[in-house]
């Protein structure tokens, strides 16, 4: 017969049994951390995946939207303010070159702001001195032209 001291771990003996027999009917986990998070991954790409694509759609739509709505500006612009003969493309200060999304749409405001400018200035040259209240209209309108686009 056994010696006494190795009854006292009976009691473990039978608790370990039970675990392995349970583990064996309901297992626990038996994968590696890194098969678990490597299925984890793929299941939240997949679940993903459509969302991801629909902003990326939504994305390419909105860029090819905005860049339609710019050439259509840029030739109403053309249209009704004609491009002088010195009016160059003016660089755009480092201040715009850092945040280069809003860059076209800062140039484009730029060259109708010069562009309306300039057509209203030669309108003023071109004023006769006896039609005054007409003169000072077009000041006015040059004036607010002015406080506008400096704000």
């Amino acid at each position: 017969s056994p010696p006494r001291w190795v009854h006292k771990f009976d009691g473990l003996l039978q608790l370990v049994k039970g675990i392995d027999r349970l583990e064996v009917s309901v297992p626990i986990i038996k994968e590696q951390p890194q098969e678990i998070h490597n299925q984890a991954k793929s299941k939240v790409s997949a679940w993903s995946k459509p969302y991801a694509e629909k902003v990326y759609e939504l994305q390419q739509a909105f860029q090819q939207k905005a860049a339609s709505l710019k050439r259509l500006a840029e030739r109403l612009l053309d249209y009704y303010c004609p491009k002088c003969e010195g009016d160059d493309e003016i660089t755009l200060s480092s201040r715009f070159k850092e945040d280069p999304p809003c860059t076209p749409f800062r140039r484009l405001s730029n060259k109708v702001a010069r562009r309306v400018y300039r057509t209203v200035s030669k309108q003023v040259k071109t004023l006769r001195k006896e039609d005054v209240k007409e003169y000072v209209v077009t000041l006015i309108a040059v004036l607010r032209l002015t406080q506008y686009s400096t704000s």
